[in-house]
């Protein structure tokens, strides 16, 4: 096998050990192979192709709102609704009602990403 270097801040080394203990994992190394083996199988479940109608879910820092916003902006055409709320004084969270090419979509998200959402989901029926 081999070994990958990761840099991790506080909490997430916080709740990796938390994963560690609570669940039984023999060591940090297969709770992350274990989260990564998810991850993969999440994202690649019923990727659709052409146009689709989804629900976009994103918690974004204060700090990041403008970013996102312009990112929002640059692809209106793709947006039919958005909703805006405050959960904190530091936490977003943005819900939108997307449509269009899958592709077009896909480009949106990777965008979003760039921001470091605390989460992003598309909901896609």
């Amino acid at each position: 096998m081999e070994i990958v270097s990761v840099s991790l801040d506080e909490e997430s080394i916080s709740n990796l050990n938390l994963l560690v203990k609570k669940y039984g994992f023999p060591g940090n190394s297969e709770a992350v192979r274990t989260g990564l083996n998810l991850l993969v199988k999440e994202k690649s479940k019923g990727i659709k192709k052409g146009n689709i109608e989804s629900v976009l879910l994103v918690v974004h820092d204060k700090k990041a709102e403008q970013k996102i916003l312009d990112i929002f902006h640059e692809n209106n055409e793709l947006i039919h609704m958005r909703t805006h709320n405050c959960l904190s004084h530091s936490k977003c969270l943005e819900t939108l009602i997307v449509k269009g090419d899958s592709k077009k979509i896909d480009e949106l998200l990777k965008k979003i990403q760039r921001c470091k959402p605390q989460y992003l989901d598309l909901i896609t029926p």
